[in-house]
């Protein structure tokens, strides 16, 4: 006979064993759930990707605040947003899966497509365009009827062989349209009405950042705001009545600044759009990385006459852009680029432009000019580089013309 201490030996061992078998097949099954939602979440995450792509490339109009299955028979429902971020757009995507669910966001623009975009255009005033010194301007151009000449000022004439390489096409004597979508984006940066602090408004914080899938944080005031030692990150505004100060030792990104006049002090670096009334004055070294957005735009409060400066060294990767600013009589200069100042992407200014500076991108203008210290020289460039040729593949911001635009990618959020 089996002795008792034997047996309960035996049922102890056995409820060991299938203590361990069914740990074994608890953890297999708890990894495979594991395993299962991971897999999901990829999907999701893929999913979620995908239909920001089918928004950007999609041949016609994607859908937009409705849920759509993006594969046939897949049980994946998918859903856009599309915002507004000043010329720019938030476009978020969700996929969802049950009580699954993932979220995408990124920046999306309208393309600059170097090989259409034309490196200058010059609208047809009856008056030749004149290069002197070292100017350089290589792609596609439009030009006056009466064409360009070579010129002589400040002791500088043309020491290049061929200033201007590339097709040339006669301009009209308007400039072609910034493309509606960007013109309702200016209207609404600028338009907007958004709550004011009162005069007692506590200072800016140290430190903010707030993601694109949260709604907007807006910073506004009466009067001039200096920002400073300060960290700005992500989707925030800053709004004066009077005007905004960027210091070298701020902090931004994609923020939104917004200001009847706005100065950005030297050497600044970071990335943020700009809308203004009055002025914008970019300091001598300041680099404003890809994508910033430079955009005034003069109204019936505005005092002076409308002008951005960009000082020697400073540099603006994305679009510069003046409307409503030329002055058909008294014909004065509303961008002024310095030497050896670079802006990459699109230049658009609705008057008159001093380029002495470099444009890796497309310059559309009314009338060029040389201020020198000798006098006033309409329609002339003096040491300027033009080069569509040399800006960047897939660049992005405003497009011109009426057809519809094409969108680009900027950065994933």
């Amino acid at each position: 006979m089996i002795k008792a201490g034997s047996l309960l030996y035996a049922v102890l061992i056995s409820l060991i064993l299938a203590l361990i078998c069914s740990a074994f097949i608890a953890a297999h099954f708890l990894q495979d759930i594991a395993e299962r939602k991971y897999e999901i979440k990829n999907q999701l995450t893929a999913d979620a990707h995908s239909a920001i792509n089918y928004y950007i490339y999609a041949s016609g109009e994607a859908p937009v605040d409705q849920t759509f299955h993006l594969y046939p028979n897949s049980e994946i429902e998918s859903e856009l947003h599309v915002e507004k971020w000043g010329l720019l757009s938030i476009v978020t995507a969700r996929a969802r899966l049950g009580s699954s669910a993932e979220v995408r966001s990124a920046l999306v623009g309208e393309d600059l497509n170097r090989d259409t975009m034309p490196a200058l255009y010059l609208a047809d005033n009856s008056i030749p365009l004149v290069v002197c010194g070292r100017t350089s301007i290589n792609g596609h151009c439009f030009l006056p009827k009466s064409g360009f000449k070579r010129g002589y000022i400040e002791g500088e004439n043309t020491g290049i062989a061929k200033p201007v390489n590339g097709k040339i096409e006669v301009s009209t004597s308007t400039l072609p349209v910034i493309s509606v979508s960007a013109i309702s984006a200016i209207d609404s940066a600028l338009g907007q009405s958004l709550p004011c602090c009162d005069s007692t408004a506590p200072d800016l914080p140290a430190a903010s950042t707030r993601s694109f899938d949260s709604s907007m944080l807006v910073y506004s005031f009466i009067g001039e705001i200096d920002i400073d030692n300060i960290t700005l990150d992500g989707k925030i505004a800053i709004v004066s009545s009077k005007m905004i100060k960027v210091g070298s030792h701020a902090s931004l990104h994609d923020v939104i600044l917004r200001a009847p006049y706005v100065l950005v002090e030297s050497n600044f670096e970071g990335n943020c759009q700009i809308f203004a009334t009055d002025s914008i004055h970019i300091q001598r070294g300041v680099s404003l990385s890809y994508p910033s957005m430079v955009c005034m735009r003069s109204d019936e409060n505005t005092i002076s006459k409308p002008r951005v400066q960009i000082d020697e060294h400073a540099k603006v990767a994305g679009a510069v852009l003046l409307i409503k600013a030329y002055d058909p009589i008294n014909k004065t200069i509303n961008l002024s680029v310095s030497r050896r100042a670079m802006i990459t992407g699109l230049v658009y200014c609705d008057g008159i432009a001093d380029m002495q500076g470099n444009v890796i991108g497309s310059l559309v203008c009314i009338n060029v000019a040389a201020q020198t210290n000798t006098g006033f020289y309409l329609n002339y460039l003096l040491n300027s580089t033009i080069s569509s040729r040399a800006m960047p593949d897939h660049m992005a911001a405003v497009s011109l013309g009426t057809a519809t635009p094409i969108r680009r990618l900027i950065k994933w959020l």
